[in-house]
């Protein structure tokens, strides 16, 4: 198994960019019980049959679709609910390159985790460094914690 843009951030919680079709059944071996897509189903690479590969190879799937160009509150809120719901689970979340997902654990480690910033944003810059859209996003959600 050689997930693109793979980072594991604790044993539970692991992210990366659109596995393959042979990835399912070795992530469901190697304890993933949850998998959350971020890709929207414009994204590139999306795979119309992943929530089937996944229920096949006995983990849940949800679905929490970002848009590229317009990350919104709603998502992240979404996203956040569903990740605090599997505590205690190995979950994989990932999109089309890992780059939206790492933005929102990037957030999540800060806002429900309360992890610091400069170490939670070691693990994003391993990813990408955000672009505008995503830096106002960024900004917008630890902007509206602080106050």
């Amino acid at each position: 198994m050689d997930l693109p843009s793979f980072l594991e951030i604790s044993p539970d919680l692991w992210t990366s960019g659109q596995p393959i079709p042979s990835d399912w059944p070795l992530l469901a071996r190697n304890g993933v019980e949850v998998v959350i897509n971020l890709a929207a189903p414009s994204s590139s690479n999306f795979d119309e049959d992943e929530m089937g590969r996944v229920l096949e190879a006995g983990m849940q799937f949800v679905a929490v679709p970002v848009v590229w160009t317009a990350p919104k509150l709603e998502d992240y809120t979404m996203f956040a609910a569903v990740l605090n719901a599997c505590k205690g689970r190995r979950v994989l979340v990932h999109c089309a390159l890992n780059m939206r997902v790492s933005s929102f654990v990037f957030l999540y480690r800060i806002l429900e985790l309360g992890e610091s910033e400069v170490t939670a944003r070691r693990d994003l810059e391993k990813i990408w460094s955000p672009d505008a859209i995503w830096t106002a996003f960024i900004n917008q959600l630890l902007n509206q914690s602080r106050s």
